[in-house]
């Protein structure tokens, strides 16, 4: 009787294969959630560019700038989409709270607060333009 030895993966290769891939992913991980991180940022940024051109659009209309009621430190971000926006979900990344600040009839500072989950970025847009970003 004679026994041919099939050919297979030995544990200790299985073994290798699985630490591997557990550093793979220990590599991965970290830079696809910055990666998020990133593109969420920019959502946030091209968020307050539209805040801006709405302003705009919004001083236009009615001679003045819209300053919704409340303190800033409150997240704001329904008022504008309902006031600024009319009704339009605009201002749309769960992570980052929105506030307008200033004189209506002169001036506002939009202030965006993002969240990544390690820190908090804050990014500014006033009436002329002007950024933090």
């Amino acid at each position: 009787m004679s026994f041919s030895r099939e050919k297979a993966f030995s544990l200790l290769e299985l073994m290798c294969s699985v630490a591997v891939l557990g550093v793979l992913t220990m590599i991965a991980v970290p830079v696809y959630s910055g990666y998020m991180n990133d593109i969420r940022a920019n959502v946030v940024k091209d968020q307050l560019r539209a805040i801006r051109m709405q302003e705009q659009e919004y001083r236009s209309m009615y001679g003045k700038y819209y300053i919704p009621a409340g303190a800033c430190a409150d997240d704001q971000k329904t008022k504008i989409n309902t006031d600024l926006f009319a009704g339009e979900k605009a201002l749309t990344e769960p992570r980052a709270k929105f506030c307008i600040t200033g004189v209506a009839a002169e001036s506002y500072t939009a202030k965006a607060e993002y969240n990544t989950g390690k820190e908090t970025l804050t990014f500014t847009v006033d009436q002329t333009g002007a950024a933090n970003f």
